[in-house]
């Protein structure tokens, strides 16, 4: 419960995200193709996502640091007192809200990017060019978090000497952090002998995936994995970066009862209130302070801190992109002429998107989505009602499914274009989906997931090792719709 209200807090000023680093190019390699190999002895390159926590920059002068810093929690009620003191005393609310977005800003000052869209601090994050097996980091037995674990299980199953792990700067232009993945990949294959290599992506890796095959093809690709990936965007990135921070009385009302549901008394506490009308009060009010305060906080908090991002521009909806722009840099055309530019060639990938991945499906490419859902969502602007995996939207994820709002279903009289894809519970349906039979749906599936040693996992590397296609037909036991649990178990959906 804590963790959602502060993510409720802050979501206006860290979105979501995460991707891409910047390696020297290495050369194409010199050994023959090693036509004995099989699917499931190909490299494993594993392109990571965003991690607010783990990135670290140089800010000079010998400085290197959390580019995120520390929350505190004395700091805060410091900040608070002094904001309203401020407020009171010099009865000036400007005086007091600049010590609250001072304090806000300090926070994520590190994570900024100059108007050209390039960090102002650079990374000193650790990356991995080689083999996992030349890292005692990646090949340690301590327990890792998210993308981790598909590296460890990955060292388990194939070997260190046949994981690559893609670590880097997720504010980075994805078009230019598609160079470092390329020059993973050439690695690899240099390394093994092979000619192409399994590739999975996790959150924003998904994003910059689609920009190293939009840049350099996808002939060295054998099977892609999009594990709760980016590959479609973000619902809040478009709402929040087109100034729409909006809160909806119903979308708060589910997402509170989804976080108390295992308590009778307080589910009954927030049925009472919400029958009562007192949720569509209370948003009410606060839609009115969000107004008040939202030139402020985009001015001094979201456009320095986020609005120059090209990650985040990337994750824009094509039908948000205009909006976007206006409402961030439309002050200012010319002195963002650059940045525009660079977000203009990332929505052109965005629009290409649907046609180059059909054209390397039809060229022999193993694509595999898997989406989680049934997860309240971050209830923030006009999209914030659909379900989610705790962090990104169930729909996005699946490459465009028809998804119900959250805490609901689509209805008794909902009609999908295909019977078999509309899941059992009628929450989801996958018949609009860019690969509806490639798309995998996973109730109660957390971001990103794949537990270390869990079946979660073993599913994944299923499809990132399958000789051909796999669909939803191609395993018995991993159908179209499932269900999982703590332990990454993995049940048909019923």
């Amino acid at each position: 419960m804590k963790k959602r209200f502060i993510a409720l807090v802050l979501a206006m000023a860290i979105l979501m995200g995460a991707s891409v680093p910047a390696f020297a190019k290495t050369q194409t390699p010199d050994a023959s193709p090693d036509s004995s190999q099989t699917v499931g002895d190909l490299p494993l390159v594993i392109v990571r996502g965003m991690g607010f926590g783990d990135l670290v920059v140089d800010y000079g002068n010998g400085k290197i640091d959390k580019a995120v810093q520390p929350i505190n929690a004395l700091e805060i009620v410091t900040t608070l007192l002094k904001t309203l003191g401020q407020g009171l005393y010099y009865w000036d609310l400007d005086r007091a809200l600049t010590t609250l977005t001072d304090y806000v800003a300090g926070i994520f000052a590190g994570v900024e990017c100059d108007k050209n869209g390039d960090p102002i601090y650079r990374a000193a994050i650790p990356t991995f060019p080689l083999a996992a097996e030349n890292y005692e980091e990646l090949m340690g037995d301590g327990e890792g978090l998210c993308e981790m674990n598909i590296v460890k299980g990955a060292i388990d199953r194939f070997g260190g000497d046949r994981t690559y792990y893609f670590a880097y700067d997720w504010r980075v232009d994805p078009l230019e952090n598609a160079d470092g993945i390329d020059a993973i990949i050439d690695q690899a294959l240099a390394d093994s002998g092979a000619d192409k290599v399994n590739l999975v992506c996790a959150s924003l890796g998904g994003i910059n995936t689609v920009a190293y095959m939009t840049k350099y093809g996808y002939e060295k690709l054998n099977n892609v994995v999009f594990v709760s990936s980016t590959i479609y965007g973000s619902y809040i990135a478009s709402d929040v970066l087109s100034g729409d921070v909006s809160l909806d009385a119903e979308t708060i009302y589910q997402v509170l009862a989804f976080e108390v549901r295992d308590s009778q008394a307080g589910s009954l506490a927030l049925k009472a209130l919400h029958k009562a009308g007192a949720f569509k009060a209370l948003i009410g009010l606060a839609n009115g302070l969000v107004d008040f305060l939202k030139d402020r906080i985009y001015e001094d908090v979201l456009k320095a801190t986020l609005g120059y991002a090209p990650s985040y521009w990337a994750l824009i909806l094509p039908e948000s992109y205009a909006d976007a722009v206006d409402y961030l840099l439309g002050d200012n055309l010319e002195e963002n002429a650059a940045f525009i530019e660079r977000t203009d060639r990332l929505q052109a990938m965005v629009a290409g998107r649907d046609d180059m991945l059909r054209r390397a499906v039809a060229d022999g490419v193993g694509i595999s989505l898997i989406s989680g859902y049934n997860k309240a969502p971050i209830p923030i602007g006009k999209r914030g009602s659909s379900h989610g995996d705790g962090t990104l939207d169930s729909a996005l994820m699946a490459g465009g499914a028809t998804v119900a709002n959250f805490g609901f279903d689509l209805g008794p009289n909902y009609l999908p274009q295909r019977a078999e894809c509309l899941s059992p519970d009628r929450i989801v349906d996958t018949s609009g989906c860019l690969f509806p039979d490639y798309t995998w749906m996973i109730k109660d599936g957390p971001h990103v997931g794949c537990r270390h040693g869990s079946e979660y996992a073993e599913f994944m590397f299923t499809l990132a090792t399958f000789d051909g296609q796999p669909t939803v037909h191609s395993f018995p036991q991993y159908p179209r719709f499932m269900q999982t649990n703590r332990e990454q178990e993995m049940f048909a959906l019923q």
